[in-house]
C-alpha cells in the first residue's frame, strides 16, 4: 500500500496493508479469503482492528497524526513542565510531601537539567521508542512478554522508554507503604520475589 500521508484504516485499506506487510501475511499463512476483520474502537480515538483467520490473529491500532502531536505535546507537559512549578494537575500526599513539592518548585538547577533534557527529547530522533513505557504497557506470561499501546511512539531519544519504566518502577515501589497491609511488607514482597526472578 503506497504512502500517501495518513489515511484512516478501513477493511480494505487493512486488508491491502496486511497483504503488504510480509510478518502479518505471515501470521495468517498468506491465506486472505477466510479472514474476519472486525473493528473494535478502544475509545481513545484510535482504529482498532482485530484480524482472524484460521492460520493466526493479531490486533491493528492506527493512531490518527493529529492525536500523536497532541500525545506528543502531552508526555512534554506531563513529565518536562507541570511536576517542576505549579499546575493543577500535580498531586502529592499534602501536607506531608507539601515541603518537598516546593523544593522540587525552587531548585533552578534541576530545572535546567530538566530542560536540557526536555530539549533532547523533543529534538533527538534516535529510535523509534514506545513514548508512555510504564508497567502498565507491558504484559507478561510464562511464554511471552508483549508491550501495548503505542499510540505514543515516535522517534525520539533511545532512553526515553528505559528512564520512563525505571522512573514508574521506583515511583511504585515507594508508593507501596501507602498501599500496605499491618504485617504485609510489599517493598520487601517486591523486591524479594524479582530478586528470585531474576
Amino acid at each position: 500500500m503506497a504512502s500517501n500521508g495518513f489515511r484512516p484504516l478501513d477493511e480494505k485499506l487493512l486488508l491491502e496493508y496486511v497483504k503488504a506487510t510480509p510478518i502479518l501475511a505471515e501470521k495468517l499463512g498468506n491465506q486472505f479469503d477466510k479472514l474476519e476483520i472486525k473493528e473494535i474502537g478502544d475509545g481513545n480515538l484510535n482504529f482498532v482492528y482485530t484480524v482472524i483467520s484460521p492460520s493466526g490473529s493479531f490486533v491493528i491500532k492506527q493512531t490518527p497524526k493529529v492525536l500523536i502531536c497532541q500525545l506528543l505535546r502531552l508526555t512534554e507537559k506531563v513529565v518536562f513542565s507541570d511536576p517542576y512549578k505549579v499546575s493543577e494537575h500535580n498531586r502529592w500526599t499534602s501536607p506531608y510531601l507539601d515541603s518537598d513539592a516546593e523544593a522540587v518548585r525552587g531548585d533552578n538547577i534541576l530545572k535546567f537539567e530538566i530542560a536540557e533534557l526536555k530539549s533532547k527529547f523533543c529534538e533527538r530522533a534516535q529510535a523509534l521508542i514506545h513514548g508512555d513505557l510504564h508497567t502498565s504497557s507491558v504484559m507478561v506470561t510464562v511464554d511471552s512478554t508483549q508491550v501495548i499501546d503505542p499510540e505514543f511512539g515516535f522517534y525520539g531519544p533511545m532512553g526515553f522508554d528505559i528512564g520512563a519504566f525505571v522512573g514508574n518502577l521506583i515511583l511504585a515501589y515507594f508508593a507501596q507503604d501507602g498501599h500496605a497491609v499491618y504485617g504485609n511488607d510489599r517493598k520487601e514482597n517486591c523486591w524479594s520475589s524479582s530478586c528470585r526472578r531474576f
